[in-house]
């Protein structure tokens, strides 16, 4: 379902990122990461909404004006991309570990 902001189309710029995911596990820790970020509205010109759908997770991007859709974009695409580093950083790490022999 289209949050309200959508619906009544009182906001002018949308964007709809779609992120398929393999891996139940790594997906649901990034929604949980990214609820995090999305449950307070920083601006009244944006705000983001973000759903998990099986194998999917979905955020909305919703904005008064291109900029601001542009920075909301830009943020989450960096926030997603730490979160990614980071999850692979430690899987390697867990990885490496267990390999080790005593």
């Amino acid at each position: 379902m289209l949050p309200k902001e959508w619906q009544d189309n009182k906001k002018k710029y949308l964007a709809k990122l779609e992120i398929s995911c393999n891996n139940f596990k790594k997906c649901s820790n990034i929604f949980s990461i990214l609820k995090v970020e999305t449950s307070k509205q920083l601006s009244e010109r944006g705000n983001v909404e973000i759903a998990y759908a099986e194998p999917k997770l979905i955020i909305l991007f919703i904005a008064k004006d291109l900029t601001m859709l542009r920075t909301l974009l830009n943020s989450y695409l960096r926030l997603l991309r730490v979160i990614l580093s980071v999850s692979n950083y430690i899987s390697q790490s867990n990885a490496k570990s267990s390999q080790k022999t005593y």
